[in-house]
């Protein structure tokens, strides 16, 4: 969630921005809603996405800590899956960033 709460704003404004000041006023409210829907649809399937996968790693962890500890902790099976669930987060941001840098630094090139 603080992921969420700091990323969001940050990438939300300057993808707005960046969209609406490059298209001609006329397509100005298409793009506004296209933007919001693709937006959404993407954090949707995202979200979903990683809890699909940290409830799989989730009956992984637990199904291994149950055959080899005689008493076993679901909560250290959570912990497992959630730390994989947050790797997946973390390479997905900074794949992004990486693109985004690329196509930053392209376009960087194209003004010189």
């Amino acid at each position: 969630q603080l992921l969420r709460a700091i990323g969001v704003p940050i990438s939300i404004l300057s993808l707005s921005t960046m969209m609406l000041t490059k298209t001609r006023k006329q397509d100005s409210e298409s793009m506004s809603s296209a933007y919001t829907l693709f937006r959404t649809l993407g954090g949707a399937c995202f979200i979903t996405g990683l809890t699909a996968y940290t409830g799989h790693r989730f009956f992984i962890y637990d199904t291994s800590i149950r055959a080899h500890y005689p008493t076993p902790d679901t909560q250290m099976a959570w912990q497992a899956a959630f730390s994989d669930g947050f790797m997946v987060l973390l390479i997905a941001i900074g794949g992004i960033a990486g693109m985004l840098l690329l196509m930053a630094l392209r376009n960087f090139r194209r003004c010189d």
